[in-house]
């Protein structure tokens, strides 16, 4: 680090010298009075407006910021950051300086440098003195500046200045206030507002505004009293349906009472918005209803930030009424207001995002899913202990749809270590005891799970009922007659009590016990409950659900397997059998491959070529099935496997036959046994990366060719389109655009401002001829 004494003009001059051509220059000018969401806030509004992008949002931690930045530190153009008037950043300075980015720190003199700084010895640049003409200084009144801290969107400027003149509260705090939300400027505003002497602090508006932020700030209670008294004496409509959320999220039953007053008062859109979101449990049909009246009001009225939370809690009516679909259609909405930057609000983003992933993982779109969770994950480690936790359950759940159960198990033993409340333990209690059955260890699953019974059996809500599913999940299959009619009564309070989500792991549990009992009219009358719900579900979903055997239980109704072979060969090389791992690998993957790919069978001939070659003698792979048939009953003259095989591999081409071609690109994790040499699988694996490069370039859909080109060679065709079609607002975007920028240099190619691909191209950068595409035969 640099640190720059002298006058800001001259540290600009200095900083844009020393910035070679090539090397981004971010400017970023400390705020009085600036906490570090604030500071977060500016430093992001620099490097957006450097790499004129939107990388980096607001309401975020400078810990989330840095770690994005220095994660992709390959990717992003080389930048030289200066921070102006560092006396007022000082948590910018620690933080950047320990970054790898060259960082220039302006004081306007020595003994503004803090001591902690100069103990580090940092090099000191002293700046030229310069004679600025004397100028008479123009006074602009407190109301003028208000307005144009506002115009700005300067919002802890406004603030601040807010608390010096309250008299001029009335006409500007509801403008500032939806700005400090949308910044995420919580601690600093309330703050500044609890610090208004009476009787401004003690005026509905101003109580409203600092409830609304103390419960952002889980610091409700402090204002409980205060707000009760004010409303005792002259009731307001606003005030009131904040008083009733602050209720709600203490669990105080009254918080409905308090909401159904505060409507018949005020129908604003943030007090429809409010009561809309209580109302929830009890009634999803009225809850609806006014969240749609808030969406229309806040559109009208332009308050993006009601709009996004409506749609939220639109889509959680949706998904407590069990239609995942409409749901998903409601965070996409919000999704889409964040991507056209009318929000730009970190924490409404991750929370869009997590609900939209975990249904996408029920309803099986894993389309660029997987990369975008693990970045999140990466990037939220020093933002939100509770955002972060949540993004690495839903990732875990996707990892355990694909068969990963290693790399879930480590993510959630990993979570479950790190978790400290009670109720979380129930939240993830479900995701864990079905990983850990999947991988065999029962006994663990069956520790964790009665670990997260025991904490909750007292919680408020369904918490304690979610760890008694987990308990069951373990202990079905030895005891059905015990467990069936337990899990139809968890399931009914769950649906009383209008939570149908929760109930589906229930009701599932249940019909498989029915059916181990042989009461079929039992099993279905179960799952009749929870029909709407199941039909959204995407089969290979089902295991999250209940488990892995009550999963199998419920889909060999309708199909009578007894024996049943998983092949996951793209990206990875897994073979399971009879919920086992088998240890196969080298040339044993190759003639599974071959024979999955032939169910009619092949001949001693037609194997051998398909796995080393026309030259290769037949004794090889005679040899090989020998080794193999300890292991799969696999049929011989001519080798055949005589059970259901469900591949990976054949499923997405399954999938583009049936033009679910984004689904298709979700479920491809990677080449098809990328380490195999055998003539059989390296023409598979051409033709399946050829014809998802297709159906990508096709289909035109940002998400999907991100996923695609992450996952295959490096197609500079793919990176192209992916810039061209992910929203300009998304901030994957950016990332995508570095490395698109970086291939076409390391392969030589210009590119013009308007790059794009040509569909004719696909795939046009594989390696193998057409000589490598014969289908292998008896």
């Amino acid at each position: 680090m640099v640190v720059l004494i002298g006058g800001e003009d001259q540290a600009l001059a200095w900083f844009r010298q020393q910035c070679r051509e090539g090397l981004r220059a971010v400017v970023v000018r400390g705020i009085p009075h600036a906490g570090e969401v604030a500071q977060a806030n500016a430093l992001a509004c620099a490097v957006n407006a450097s790499m004129k992008t939107n990388l980096l949002g607001k309401a975020a931690t400078l810990e989330y910021h840095v770690a994005v930045l220095e994660h992709n530190r390959d990717l992003l153009p080389e930048m030289a950051i200066l921070l102006l008037d560092a006396q007022h950043s000082f948590a910018l300075v620690e933080k950047l300086g320990n970054t790898h980015y060259p960082v220039f720190a302006h004081f306007p003199q020595l003994d503004a440098v803090p001591q902690e700084i100069l103990q580090a010895r940092p090099q000191i640049q002293r700046l030229p003195s310069q004679e600025i003409p004397s100028a008479a200084v123009k006074l602009e009144s407190p109301e003028k500046q208000l307005r144009h801290s506002i115009a700005r969107r300067e919002w802890l400027q406004a603030i601040v200045l807010l608390s010096e003149h309250p008299e001029l509260l009335e006409p500007f705090l509801d403008p500032i206030g939806w700005g400090v939300q949308e910044d995420g400027l919580l601690e600093e505003a309330f703050g500044l507002l609890r610090s208004l002497p009476e009787p401004y602090s003690r005026q509905p508006s101003v109580l409203r505004w600092s409830l609304a932020l103390a419960i952002d700030l889980g610091r409700q209670e402090e204002l409980l009293e205060t707000v009760q008294e004010v409303l005792r004496r002259a009731p307001d409509g606003k005030l009131g349906a904040f008083y009733a959320l602050a209720l709600h999220t203490l669990g105080n039953s009254r918080s409905l009472e308090v909401a159904e007053h505060a409507l018949s008062l005020d129908r604003s859109p943030e007090v429809l918005s409010v009561v809309g979101y209580i109302l929830q449990a009890k009634d999803t049909y009225k809850a609806s209803l006014l969240l749609n009246e808030a969406l229309e009001k806040a559109e009208a009225q332009g308050l993006s930030l009601v709009q996004g939370e409506a749609a939220l809690g639109l889509s959680q009516c949706a998904l407590l009424d069990g239609q995942l679909g409409r749901a998903r259609q409601w965070l996409r909405w919000a999704a889409r207001l964040l991507e056209n930057g009318k929000i730009n609000n970190t924490s409404l983003r991750l929370r869009v995002l997590n609900e939209e992933s975990h249904l996408r993982v029920l309803m099986g779109d894993l389309a660029g899913l997987e990369d975008q969770l693990r970045a999140e994950i990466r990037y939220s480690q020093g933002y939100s202990p509770r955002i972060r936790n949540l993004l690495s359950s839903t990732l875990a759940e996707l990892l355990i749809v694909q068969g990963r159960l290693e790399e879930a198990q480590e993510i959630l033993l990993e979570l479950w270590a790190r978790i400290k409340q009670r109720n979380s333990f129930a939240m993830y209690a479900q995701p864990t005891v079905t990983c850990l059955l999947g991988l065999g260890n029962e006994a663990l699953a069956r520790k964790l799970a009665v670990e997260a019974l025991t904490l909750n059996i007292h919680s408020f809500g369904a918490y304690a009922l979610q760890a008694e599913i987990a308990v069951w999940m373990c202990q079905w299959t030895h005891s059905p007659a015990e467990a069936a009619p337990r899990l139809r009564a968890i399931a009914e309070q769950l649906e009383t009590a209008n939570l149908v989500p929760y109930a589906v792991p229930a009701r599932c549990l249940e019909a498989a016990c029915w059916w181990r009992l042989g009461d079929d009219a039992a099993a279905k009358f179960a799952l009749s409950r929870v029909r709407n719900f199941l039909l959204e579900v995407d089969s290979s979903s089902m295991v999250l659900l209940g488990g892995p055997e009550c999963a199998r239980t419920i889909q060999k109704q309708w199909r009578k397997d007894t024996d049943e072979l998983h092949l996951h060969f793209l990206g990875q090389s897994k073979v399971w059998f009879r919920n086992r791992l088998l240890p196969v690998t080298g040339k044993g993957l190759d003639v599974l491959a071959a024979l999955s790919l032939n169910q009619e069978g092949l001949s001693s001939r037609g194997l051998t070529d398909a796995v080393y070659g026309e030259d290769a003698p037949e004794e090889r792979t005679r040899s090989l099935v020998a080794h193999l048939r300890r292991l799969l009953p696999i049929e011989r003259k001519p080798y055949r496997l005589p059970f259901h095989v469900e591949a990976d591999f054949l499923t997405v081409q399954k999938l583009l036959d049936q033009h679910q071609t984004r689904k298709a690109i979700g479920l491809y994790q990677g080449p098809l046994l990328p380490e195999s040499t055998a003539p059989l699988v390296e023409a598979e694996r051409y033709r399946l990366e050829t014809a998802l490069t297709r159906a990508a370039l096709e289909l035109r859909d940002g998400e999907a060719l991100l996923h695609l080109a992450s996952r295959t060679r490096d197609d500079l065709n793919l990176w192209i389109l992916a810039v061209e079609y992910l929203g300009t607002h998304d901030p994957r975007r950016a990332l995508a655009q570095a490395r698109r920028d970086q291939l076409a240099h390391e392969l030589g190619v210009e590119l013009s401002s308007t790059s794009t691909a040509s569909p004719i191209t696909a795939g046009g950068q594989g390696q193998l001829g057409e000589g490598k595409q014969k289908r292998y035969q008896n």
